[in-house]
């Protein structure tokens, strides 16, 4: 009935009823996100640098438009930024490493990328996925130049990756799932993500210890005599997925997730 309290705080205009009707959520640490049925996406919570997207840095504890009312078809929410692909694979973001308090108002549109269906982001980087299949990474800005508003740009595809099915990403790492099902990962540093330099399969091998650098206690005497020591070994950098080891070894994977310190 008109007046209840599950249809009070519906809006009362169609219009506007659409614009309200959430079809995805996405959260960060302290602010979230909202994707409308008709491609708007409004954002609540912490507004410090300019996360929510509504010109302003005034935290909200209602859902707020942001820079993007329509025609949005992803969103991802990072620790202080949020993008959407909009229209046909244009990204858009804003806040946290976006956010230039002189330009409150300007989003920064990913350069380059025209193509994304699907998206992932972090406060250091962001990646989608194209509709080619294809990982595409970029940096976040840092330090821009306080004359101007900063470009970023779209690095390649991360060819040796293959076709990819899924991707995610952590402040230090983004993973992807490939068409065989197996979970290869990247990043470590903002070139790593954008040059998709793997991660997490580093190889050891034992080499005897000089004299003279056992480690020493406390006070100064010897804790152990050991005779070897592990050392890296380089991995040279993959160019197919099949040079690429699962990360591991994990070879039926269907969907993946990240989080600050685990996956």
């Amino acid at each position: 009935p008109q007046g209840s309290p599950a249809t009070a705080r519906l809006p009362r205009s169609p219009v506007a009823q659409e614009r309200a009707f959430a079809v995805a959520v996405r959260a960060g640490d302290e602010h979230a996100c909202a994707l409308t049925r008709v491609g708007a996406v409004r954002c609540w919570g912490r507004n410090s640098e300019g996360q929510l997207g509504d010109g302003t840095t005034i935290d909200r504890g209602e859902p707020v438009d942001s820079f993007v009312r329509s025609g949005a078809t992803r969103i991802a929410v990072g620790v202080q930024a949020t993008c959407a692909i909009v229209g046909r694979g244009t990204v858009r973001c804003w806040g946290g490493p976006y956010f230039d308090p002189r330009r409150p108002n300007a989003p920064h549109d990913i350069g380059g990328i025209a193509d994304a269906i699907e998206i992932a982001t972090t406060a250091s980087a962001g990646c989608v996925l194209t509709s080619s299949r294809h990982a595409r990474c970029w940096a976040a800005p840092t330090n821009p130049d306080p004359s101007a508003t900063p470009a970023v740009e779209g690095g390649p595809p991360i060819g040796a990756l293959g076709e990819v099915l899924h991707l995610a990403i952590a402040p230090d790492s983004a993973c992807a799932i490939g068409t065989d099902h197996a979970l290869r990962c990247w990043g470590g540093t903002p070139e790593g993500f954008v040059r998709g330099t793997p991660i997490g399969h580093d190889r050891f091998e034992m080499v005897p210890v000089r004299p003279g650098r056992l480690p020493l206690g406390r006070a100064g005497r010897l804790t152990s005599t050991p005779t070897r020591a592990p050392r890296l070994i380089p991995t040279p950098p993959p160019t197919s997925p099949a040079q690429w080891r699962p990360l591991h070894d994990i070879t039926n994977a269907a969907h993946v997730a990240l989080g600050t310190r685990t996956g």
